[in-house]
């Protein structure tokens, strides 16, 4: 359907003010790649508490600073890992760790799960692992709760007891962490401990064979595919030299049925896919797969050669442990890839209070507030007020919103990314044009056959577009700005670009 054909729809407003239109409002720095020069918005970056890429090898064993291809051994690089921290930080972990329960020798995988104020879903979560289709005795749960002083006992603690009653079964290393004052309650420090007491107790084990992995998981996990597990081990025994994997996420069908959220979970994975994946085509080769912490899975040698999670990390923690370990490796895009032959659902309350509040998905990391009456809604309460047609203007702010982020968190794609959007786009069945810097729907025919179940046709309705005003375009060019400092600098100088 294209817009001309479209007659109940309200008079299209800009997304944004004419003088700011194509001035990167969504994500972008000023550079000299801004089709339009930005005069009256003055930004500085926030600190996310990313690395530079000079941290990035700051950080990485000298195993890989004198061969990034080398072959690595687990005992050795997990040693050389602990002998770089604090040893304060490391008997805080060997602590927690609960080494008087040593992991069994036969445990190839580790999964982590990181959890504040969890307690309503974290029985449910664990529930998914005892329906995997392997022997329990081949992974272990490491499961950190953590959460700043004075929060009250959400019963998390008690919902983790009642299920290892249940389920005998499986070993979960059960771990509580308050952020004392001056200590980083970032999501990195969180991943960071997770991850270094599956380290501690992987390296307490009498022997290493090196074919341990750590999971990357989040504690509201909707369902775990049955597979989840076992395809994960054996893609890694089967490939050696892989480091990493990022498998497939999705969301439950019945939020998926709703088109505004489906299509905007198509349209930030497919262009993610499709900046990863490359084109033969337009001759451009794979990049290495970004993590993302609801489902990544490492190498525990590879994650301690590069120096495991940074604690500063306010966000992106998980993307910027994939890109150290692409630099370390050379940005060999075979060392960390994304897995499709497991998927993994995930709760999916920041798409619904998106969609509800008419923010990209590709801004969810942003700290947006959300609206008041929605915070006391449950997901099946929001899910019922979104409509089953699609909102043009929403999806139109969604599609513009990607093509903005070549400006700041996809500017590390350089010169590939307006190509491969092209291939995103056309696959999804979607027209555009850009227009001042903006990108404008032209027909979305193949999106809706793409959306259509049993080839109903799906409405589509038109609103007002998302206001935004100078104050937030100067804090969404500040947060998302910050980015991708480091990866850039890491990227042009291991390939010269």
């Amino acid at each position: 359907m294209s817009k001309e054909n479209v007659t109940t729809h309200l008079e299209q407003q800009p997304i944004l003010p004419p003088e700011e239109i194509g001035a990167l409002a969504l994500h972008g720095a000023s550079d000299d790649t801004n089709p339009i020069e930005i005069k009256e918005v003055q930004t500085k970056e926030s600190d996310l508490g990313l690395l530079s890429a000079a941290q990035y090898r700051e950080r990485r064993s000298d195993t890989l600073l004198n061969n990034p291809e080398a072959a690595l051994d687990e005992e050795t690089e997990i040693a050389k890992y602990f002998a770089r921290q604090e040893q304060s930080y490391v008997d805080e972990i060997k602590g927690l760790a609960n080494l008087s329960r040593p992991m069994k020798q036969s445990v190839r995988a580790v999964v982590t799960l990181i959890g504040y104020s969890e307690g309503s879903r974290i029985k449910h979560t664990l529930e998914e692992y005892a329906k995997q289709d392997i022997d329990p005795s081949l992974f272990e749960i490491v499961m950190l709760d953590n959460h700043p002083e004075g929060i009250p006992d959400d019963g998390t603690a008690s919902e983790v007891v009642a299920f290892q009653q249940e389920h005998p079964e499986i070993s979960i290393t059960f771990a509580q962490k308050v952020w004392a004052d001056g200590e980083p309650a970032t999501v990195g420090n969180a991943r960071r401990h997770a991850f270094d007491i599956a380290l501690a107790r992987v390296s307490a084990r009498d022997a290493l064979d090196g074919s341990t992995v750590l999971i990357s998981n989040d504690a509201d996990a909707v369902a775990v595919a049955p597979n989840y597990l076992s395809s994960i081990i054996n893609e890694f025994e089967a490939k050696p030299d892989k480091d990493g994997l990022v498998t497939r996420m999705n969301l439950p069908d019945e939020v998926l049925a709703k088109p505004n959220v489906a299509a905007g979970f198509l349209v930030l994975g497919g262009l993610e896919e499709s900046l990863e994946e490359g084109s033969v085509e337009a001759g451009l080769g794979k990049e290495p797969a970004t993590f993302v912490g609801r489902s990544s899975a490492v190498r525990a040698s590879v994650y301690a050669a590069v120096g495991g999670f940074n604690q500063d990390a306010v966000i992106a923690e998980d993307a910027e442990l994939s890109w150290m370990i692409a630099d370390a490796r050379n940005w060999d895009a075979e060392r960390v890839v994304r897995f499709d032959d497991t998927t993994i659902v995930t709760d999916p309350r920041r798409h619904l209070d998106a969609i509800m509040n008419k923010v990209p998905f590709n801004q969810m990391l942003f700290n947006f507030q959300s609206r008041p009456d929605l915070r006391q809604m449950s997901n099946d309460e929001i899910l019922d007020q979104i409509p089953a047609a699609l909102d043009w203007e929403l999806l139109e702010g969604e599609v513009n919103d990607g093509w903005q982020a070549q400006f700041s968190g996809y500017k590390r794609f350089g010169d590939r990314f307006e190509p491969l959007f092209k291939t995103a786009m056309t696959k999804l069945g979607i027209e555009y044009e850009v227009v001042d810097g903006n990108v404008a729907l032209k027909n979305v025919n193949g999106l809706l056959d793409l959306l259509s179940k049993d080839g109903k046709p799906i409405e589509v309705v038109h609103s007002e577009p998302r206001a935004y005003t100078p104050e937030l375009i100067e804090q969404l060019k500040s947060f998302f700005g910050a980015l991708p400092r480091g990866v850039i600098e890491a990227r042009n100088s291991s390939t010269g670009r």
